[in-house]
């Protein structure tokens, strides 16, 4: 019951997350979402955890599982964006 309950609050979480990168994508010129990404490929003084680089890809496939049940469209770019994002938020590193 714990573990249904929990992926539910996932679900909603990361719906409502996709739902303002997608305001965010329609409102905002790229160059300034492109800026809030941050550096393409910088390198990283602080190289990620193993848990750190476990969340990050548990991140993706909750993103990747939500993405189809959203009414509005979510592509890669609002997914790479709810990613990037939703990493910072957690401090984890990262690049693209």
């Amino acid at each position: 019951m714990w573990r249904a309950s929990k992926q539910l609050v996932v679900f909603s979480l990361i719906w409502c997350w996709l739902g303002l990168v997608r305001i965010a994508v329609m409102l905002l010129p790229l160059q300034w979402l492109l800026s809030c990404m941050g550096d393409v490929q910088a390198i990283n003084v602080q190289a990620p955890s193993d848990i750190e680089v476990w969340r990050a890809r548990r991140m993706m496939c909750f993103i990747a599982r939500v993405s189809p049940y959203v009414p509005w469209r979510c592509v890669c770019m609002e997914k790479a964006v709810a990613l990037k994002w939703l990493l910072n938020a957690l401090r984890i590193p990262s690049t693209f």
